[in-house]
């Protein structure tokens, strides 16, 4: 084969990596919806957040309903402020309001207090994600928002209610972290400080397969998305298991959920979604979710109100950052997606090796053969 037929066969596989991209055009709202739902998982796929929107009703209708509304509202809001078609149809503004859906329950009663606070703030966080993402366009680094306004927001409220404890249907920051430690992990760690009898066993048996359902249903809406993707957050959700038995033992353990969400999706971004996946993104995957566990490790004990994904942010842009300035350069292996190409491993993979690769083969090839037309 020649040279020249090589580079025939390498365009092809460029045009082919580029069909999966997400179009400007119009998508169906509930398509828009499910990917919103799969962002939480660095997935931009329908199929993989209709596998997710099952895991969230089997732990709790109520999660699965906020997140719902929020992710229809903050995409609604998405619509309304003209934010680029991309970014809509990707599922990002749905991100945030799903995010603030699943975790709203943990942290606050439903009152309807509450639930109206979380309206406002599901259509506030696309204001402030069109802004950040506008802005950060407009920079030569153009770091991606994440759940930024997410965070920024929830932490608004508890500074909120520690300066006016008027608002006395939502508990201050003292009681949301009691509440958001125990409340829903006070039996297994009861349990778990009990006589194994028969009965506790069976008990830890049916909260223990509760979990692994829901994880088998994530693990196979993202397998939907990519295969590398599951294998990365199957590895990392190991890891971090042994991390947290490592650092607190099985009480530890009982907590999970809290290092779960911000180590695992942490390792799917930096392994192959922001970052082109290679030998060098899955040892920095395994470093980032060691950082992860020991912020959370240290939130838990030490902070005035949870940390919520605080960890999960801080992380992934100091490292993208890093790659972006080329602190973490090419050299080593490390290749930041461009920001209008991120949607799975597959992809990252396909841009490098037909853009990057392809560009510096046949570069090579004209320096020592400058006189032959490819034509």
């Amino acid at each position: 084969m020649t040279h020249f037929s090589e580079k025939r066969k390498l365009m092809d596989y460029q045009s082919n990596w580029k069909e999966d991209l997400p179009k400007d055009k119009s998508l169906p709202l509930v398509q828009i919806l499910l990917k919103g739902y799969g962002q939480v998982m660095m997935c931009s796929n329908a199929t993989t957040g209709a596998y997710l929107f099952l895991a969230m009703l089997l732990v709790s209708y109520q999660i699965a309903l906020l997140s719902l509304i929020g992710v229809f509202i903050s995409s609604m809001t998405a619509y309304l402020l003209w934010a680029r078609p991309f970014h809509v149809n990707s599922g990002l503004y749905g991100y945030n309001g799903a995010v603030l859906g699943i975790a709203w329950p943990w942290l606050f009663p439903l009152t309807p207090l509450s639930i109206i606070i979380f309206l406002v703030l599901s259509s506030l966080s696309s204001v402030i994600l069109k802004f950040l993402t506008e802005r950060s366009i407009r920079t030569r680094i153009n770091l991606p928002v994440l759940t930024t306004p997410a965070l920024i927001l929830v932490w608004l409220v508890f500074f909120i209610i520690q300066i006016f404890p008027q608002f006395h249907e939502l508990p201050g920051p003292d009681k949301i972290i009691v509440r958001y430690t125990t409340d829903f992990n006070s039996n297994l760690i009861a349990l778990l400080g009990k006589e194994w009898t028969w009965n506790n066993v069976a008990w830890g048996l049916k909260i223990f397969q509760k979990h692994l359902l829901v994880f088998v249903l994530i693990l196979c809406g993202v397998y939907k998305h990519s295969r590398i993707s599951t294998m990365v957050i199957l590895v990392s959700t190991l890891f971090t298991c042994l991390l947290v038995y490592l650092a607190g033992g099985l009480l530890a353990l009982g907590m999970i959920d809290e290092y779960f969400y911000n180590a695992v999706p942490c390792a799917a971004a930096l392994s192959g979604v922001l970052l082109v996946y290679n030998r060098s993104t899955i040892f920095l995957s395994l470093a980032a979710v060691v950082i992860v566990v020991g912020v959370v490790y240290l939130g838990i004990h030490f902070a005035p109100f949870p940390v919520f994904i605080a960890p999960f942010n801080l992380v992934i842009l100091s490292l993208y950052f890093l790659v972006k300035q080329r602190i973490l350069n090419r050299a080593r292996g490390f290749y930041a997606v461009p920001t209008e190409l991120i949607y799975n491993p597959e992809t990252g993979l396909g841009w490098l090796q037909g853009e990057i690769f392809a560009k510096n083969f046949w570069e090579d090839v004209e320096k020592r053969w400058p006189k032959v037309n490819p034509s």
